[in-house]
């Protein structure tokens, strides 16, 4: 787990050799803000819905629409 409950944020990553997935669910009805520290996860990341690549360092903030979510894999 990456966040915790009181943040209305579901956030968890799972690897396997190199391959890295990340999900992040809001699971309120108002936007959420949340910043983790990615320095075990940085590296070149992409949306597999929009396709959009993302490069997470040491450290990520995040945005997410009500009931939104996004899960990243690694390039």
């Amino acid at each position: 787990m990456i966040a915790s409950a009181e943040q209305k944020l579901l956030a968890f990553y799972r690897k396997k050799g190199e391959s890295v997935l990340i999900v992040l669910i809001n699971m309120d009805k108002e936007k959420q803000f949340f910043q983790f520290d990615t320095t075990a996860l940085k590296g070149n990341y992409k949306n597999v819905f929009t396709g959009e690549s993302i490069w997470l360092n040491n450290g990520a903030f995040v945005k997410l629409e009500p009931a939104a979510f996004v899960i990243l894999s690694t390039v």
